[in-house]
């Protein structure tokens, strides 16, 4: 194939990555048949420059064997490995091999594991497997040293390579001279507005189009319309590419509404006709209290219509309520008709059901003391006595008669050291301490931390429908306890806060680098009330979901 590509190759790829001809011009130098590929590149560059697409088009196209894992989805350095083992495994054997399965079995708790692991994987291949690791520079638990020990893996396992994709580097950042490094710069301003332009959403249904209204004048006010918005609301707030077009689809609707709806335009004889200017004073309100909201990046912001259909059908319902004001003789305006979009938003749901059920599991863990872990989430534990009785029991226990092991368990706010011997009276006392702190805690309401096995355990406990014993299970939780802590519903405790998160059910002694990444505890940052919304939106889907917090938790509402 050469250094350079096909030329009906690189224009294709050139079409799928435009405005980046000299970066395609380099990765397809740079990973080519002739030459030996470099054993690490670094490509770097802004948020939303076309970074890990144009690496993945340019790779596809040389059809070389590669790997995407994303730095955002991964808890910790232990997971990132192993999420590192489990691409390299998709991607060479696509995930029916029998040595793919036996791949998958081996462990990858740390880098040297991780070497071994992939020494082995690629033994006896001929071609060449490239990892992209995207956003690493944002990885965390990222150590000093553990970039530049993941590039000198390259040197010991052959036909391996890393492509690090990272915002901006630092001198010398994997520690090892000889590196390319390949920039991504941001896009200028006719390049983002041709990007826009070139690839414009819907501008007007042809059911909306008079006779004397044509594609062609919405298109070319639709690029005088992309260059105001860069002029007004982009380039002032360096806006990623991405929410430059969604800027444009949002507003575009209402800014074209008066040309289409058949608004009587301002001026008188010949001049009584839309334009673009005119359009633009008529809308300016867009740009003022509209765009800013826009650029808020809210969750629910407050253009409520967006689309042709609903502004159609808001209009109809203003002139609905213009004929019931002029027929009534009633002073008082009428209320206003509610949104179109608040209506659908009650039903849907916020969250998907694997993120629902492990926000639910996330609760129980809080709200739970682990050592009553085997009571209620092990499907091993049988008794004659029914769940309201056992809750009922053992909350007498942990209220009223401490156990004598309570002594040397760790409450919270104490020590190991004060709770097995010495530093506060007597052991009866320190145990009346620990047990009344305990029931303070439960009284209270008061989320407890816990660890990420705990929270699987739980998981695995809790769901209607069984979890298989998967290492991809383990990584999607992971992967969905990251999101959520990015939303803030799930916030990591501070560390040396109250004990109690760990032990219970599946907990195990950590040794080496699985404490460093197993000691991060978690605990639930929403309400009850919150966690059973939630779970009721799938209730007709999956049968018992809605009740998972009643059937489980120790103290009932």
């Amino acid at each position: 194939m050469g250094i350079a590509l096909p030329s009906e190759l690189l224009s294709s790829l050139e079409v799928n990555c435009p405005c980046r001809s000299a970066q395609l011009r380099q990765l397809t130098a740079l990973y080519s048949d002739l030459y030996p590929s470099p054993r690490n590149l670094v490509v770097y560059g802004i948020q939303g420059t076309g970074r890990l697409h144009t690496v993945c088009a340019v790779l596809s196209a040389r059809k070389i064997n590669h790997a995407v894992v994303r730095s955002r989805e991964c808890l910790s350095l232990r997971h990132l490995l192993c999420k590192i083992h489990t691409a390299c495994i998709n991607a060479l054997y696509q995930g029916g091999d029998k040595s793919a399965k036996e791949a998958y079995e081996r462990r990858t708790e740390s880098v040297n594991a991780l070497c071994v692991s992939l020494q082995r994987l690629l033994q006896g291949r001929d071609d060449k497997l490239v990892v992209v690791l995207e956003g690493i520079d944002k990885q965390r638990g990222l150590g000093a040293n553990t970039l530049p020990a993941l590039a000198r893996l390259t040197e010991i396992v052959p036909k391996l390579c890393f492509i690090f994709v990272v915002t901006t580097p630092r001198p010398l950042y994997l520690q090892k001279a000889g590196i390319p490094y390949l920039h991504f710069p941001p896009y200028s301003r006719a390049a983002a507005i041709s990007l826009v332009v070139q690839s414009p959403p819907p501008l007007a249904p042809q059911a909306y189009l008079n006779a004397n209204q044509d594609q062609a004048t919405l298109h070319k006010w639709y690029s005088l319309f992309a260059t105001t918005v860069y002029e007004s609301l982009v380039a002032p707030t360096s806006l990623a590419q991405s929410h430059f077009e969604q800027t444009c689809s949002t507003l575009w609707p209402r800014f074209i509404w008066p040309y289409l709806s058949g608004e009587r335009p301002p001026g008188k004889g010949k001049n009584a006709q839309w334009d673009f200017p005119k359009l633009l004073v008529r809308q300016r309100s867009l740009f003022q209290a509209a765009g800013e909201e826009t650029l808020a990046a809210r969750l629910l912001p407050k253009v409520n219509v967006t689309t042709f259909d609903a502004l159609q059908r808001e209009q109809e319902e203003s002139k609905d309520n213009a004929l019931h004001i002029t027929s009534s003789t009633a002073l008082l305006r009428p209320n206003p008709p509610p949104t179109i979009q608040s209506q659908p938003s009650n039903n849907a749901p916020l969250l998907p059901l694997f993120a629902t059920i492990l926000i639910t599991a996330a609760y129980l863990a809080s709200h739970t003391p682990p050592k009553l872990d085997i009571l209620l989430f092990s499907r091993l534990s049988s008794s004659s006595r029914s769940a309201r009785v056992k809750k009922s029991y053992h909350r007498r226990k942990l209220f009223q008669s401490p156990s004598k092991h309570q002594s040397g368990v760790e409450g919270p706010g104490t020590t190991a050291g004060e709770g097995a011997s010495g530093g506060g009276g007597t052991p009866k006392k320190r145990a009346r301490l620990g047990a009344g702190r305990a029931g303070l805690e439960m009284n209270l309401n008061l989320a407890r931390p816990f660890t990420l096995e705990r929270l699987v355990a739980v998981f695995r406990a809790i769901h209607p429908h069984g979890v298989p014993g998967k290492r991809s299970v383990a990584d999607r939780v992971g992967r969905e306890l990251a999101e959520l802590e990015r939303l803030r519903l799930i916030v990591p405790a501070a560390e040396g806060g109250a004990a109690g998160g760990g032990g219970g059910l599946g907990t195990r002694a950590l040794v080496g680098d699985e404490a460093g990444a197993e000691e991060k505890r978690w605990r639930v940052n929403v309400p009850r009330a919150f966690v059973e919304e939630l779970a009721g939106h799938y209730e007709s889907q999956v049968q018992g979901v809605a009740g998972l917090v009643r059937e489980f938790e120790l103290l009932e509402a």
